[in-house]
């Protein structure tokens, strides 16, 4: 018997912290730009020169600045959501697994996995839609508000909030209950809406991203970030709520 418990007890540690030796504390984060050579600084110190990529810790959010002379710098944020075999690590390593990977941080992924800084024209046309839409819609959700600055697409999102992350789709069309926006140029394509809201995409869901507003771990994003800037906002902490707000500042407000 006490063979079998020793055995058990081995088997354990074996595969705790599963994610921690699979997956890393850190995570690699690619970095391009257009045009090249865009200097891009993350908020925990280092800096490169695009195109390139930053190791960053699973278990932190992480601000993205691009700077480009000529023009205004632009800003990224990601943030940290846990993986979803977290849950087999602790279902084959016990508690102890869920403890390593935790402690550790591999038990989280960044979010988005790749940055795009755009300097061209056209990115800037972008840039300007998005902040169009958010300033003009205030009471937009932190999650809403994350994914269109990132141009993602998350469960729940109106029309007008998909198209303010992605822009005019390519052709819009009905199948069966419902209204489906097509887009061409990105995988996937078709995005399907109920009533006005975005319920699933041709691969059967939106984007796992909205699960992040069911983590504790928001909460931490929400008092690590109190005071940071996206590009053209300011957050703070709502008196009445606890959670972090945003909302645009003026140009003068930034100079400040």
């Amino acid at each position: 018997m006490s063979l079998f418990l020793t055995t058990v007890f081995l088997l354990m540690i074996c595969v705790s912290g599963c994610a921690t030796v699979v997956s890393g504390k850190y995570q690699n984060i690619p970095v391009t730009s257009d045009p090249p050579g865009v200097k891009v600084r993350s908020s925990s110190g280092p800096y490169i020169i695009t195109p390139g990529s930053f190791q960053l810790r699973r278990n932190e959010d992480h601000t993205l600045v691009a700077e480009y002379p000529g023009f205004e710098p632009q800003q990224k944020v990601l943030k940290h959501k846990l993986q979803g075999w977290f849950w087999g690590n602790i279902l084959l390593g016990g508690i102890i697994g869920g403890i390593v990977d935790l402690s550790s941080g591999a038990s989280d992924d960044l979010v988005p996995d790749k940055v795009h800084f755009d300097f061209t024209t056209t990115g800037l046309v972008i840039e300007s839609r998005k902040r169009s839409y958010l300033e003009s819609h205030l009471d937009t959700t932190d999650e809403v508000r994350f994914a269109i600055l990132n141009e993602l697409a998350i469960k729940g999102m109106t029309k007008d909030e998909l198209i303010a992350s992605f822009g005019k789709p390519t052709e819009i069309t009905e199948e069966g209950k419902y209204e489906v926006f097509i887009y061409e140029s990105r995988t996937p394509k078709r995005y399907y809406f109920k009533d006005g809201v975005l319920e699933k995409t041709e691969l059967g869901k939106a984007s796992e991203l909205s699960k992040v507003s069911e983590r504790p771990a928001l909460k931490e994003f929400q008092t690590e970030t109190k005071g940071k800037e996206i590009e053209g906002y300011q957050a703070t902490r709502d008196p009445k709520t606890g959670k972090i707000v945003t909302y645009p500042v003026s140009e003068d407000e930034q100079k400040k």
